[in-house]
């Protein structure tokens, strides 16, 4: 039988359920890794559709406003809506980029 050090006497006099808690503790650690990081992905989705959200209604009051006059040319009109067809493809496109360049920063670590 091996000699008792510290560690192996402190051991024995614990009980099932110090030991049981510790165990849970260990498991918990990461779990709540897990949960910050899926939070953080949260805050940063709900940002990201506020601004796109605000940008598509800027850009629809946009387009009414310089529209409303009758005597512009269909040509003129078509021009001063496509900012609103614009915005969202551009908010998809920097969206993408991000997420892009999120996945390359998160590998590299």
């Amino acid at each position: 039988m091996p000699p008792e050090t510290l560690a192996t006497q402190k051991r024995r006099h614990q009980g099932l359920v110090s030991r049981v808690s510790k165990v849970e503790e260990h498991l918990r650690r990461p779990r709540g890794r897990r949960e910050a990081a899926a939070g953080r992905q949260s805050a940063h989705n709900v940002l990201v559709l506020a601004l796109a959200t605000a940008l598509e209604i800027v850009a629809a009051g946009y387009a009414i406003m310089t529209t409303r006059s009758p005597d512009i040319s269909w040509q003129m009109r078509a021009l001063r809506v496509l900012p609103m067809f614009l915005v969202p493809a551009r908010a998809a496109l920097i969206y993408s980029t991000i997420t892009r360049l999120t996945k390359i920063r998160k590998a590299s670590d």
